[in-house]
């Protein structure tokens, strides 16, 4: 019997957040690492890759193949998307040259919002189904 991956099943794909068109990210709003899934359905309705500020990868969510901002990768996709992510310097510095940025928090006093083009507030679980739906149904 083989152990359990490391990793989320998505990390270990070949990734170029640098080269993504359409990205999302995720952080610690997502609350936990079960929440991938929906995300995953998310980003494939969307075509969109899946990265992450350092969290996710320091949690063993995600590889840090899929790191996005000081540390990772710098990216300028038409459209990112932040997902329960405060907007710390170090992640926002990543998708500054992004075309449209749209923020989903709870925290209606997230910083994210202060770099987004469209905000949400509310929580990611009754957003992403929703958003998910909307993409599907264009």
């Amino acid at each position: 019997m083989s152990a359990a991956p490391r990793f989320h099943e998505l990390s270990v794909a070949r990734v170029n957040p640098e080269a993504a068109g359409r990205l999302v990210s995720i952080r610690r709003g997502l609350g936990r690492k079960g929440g991938l899934a929906r995300v995953e359905a998310f980003c494939a309705a969307l075509r969109a890759e899946l990265g992450c500020p350092k969290g996710p990868c320091d949690w063993e969510w995600l590889a840090e193949n899929r790191l996005v901002g000081l540390s990772g990768a710098k990216t300028k996709p038409s459209l990112y998307i932040s997902l329960g992510i405060s907007g710390q310097v170090q992640h926002t510095v990543g998708v500054s040259s992004s075309k449209v940025i749209v923020a989903v928090n709870k925290d209606d006093k997230a910083l994210i919002f202060n770099h987004a083009d469209y905000g949400i507030v509310g929580d990611i679980y009754a957003v992403i189904p929703v958003l998910t739906e909307a993409v599907k149904g264009k």
